[in-house]
């Protein structure tokens, strides 16, 4: 699930330095998305919300970097199939 995300933090310092330890922007994300879960969540929530997250930052990307179309668009080329 989580393969690629490098592309999507390019351009990031690989390395932040927090208390000493060198931790990767991704790594860090992760632990915070964690951190925000219950205490109560499972695998599949974690799994869940990293999936979501790497959709979200993918889409994101997208945008910035002008690899989207307008919703006309999209309903003209769903309409035509």
């Amino acid at each position: 699930i989580m393969h690629d995300l490098g592309k999507v933090y390019k351009g990031y310092n690989l390395a932040k330095n927090i208390g000493g330890i060198k931790m990767s922007p991704i790594k860090l994300e992760a632990k915070k998305l964690i951190s925000r879960l219950p205490d109560s969540a499972t695998w599949d929530d974690i799994l869940y919300e990293f999936h979501v997250k790497r959709k979200i930052d993918i889409a994101l990307d997208a945008v910035k970097s002008g690899k989207i179309i307008s919703h006309e668009q999209a309903k003209k080329r769903l309409l035509s199939k």
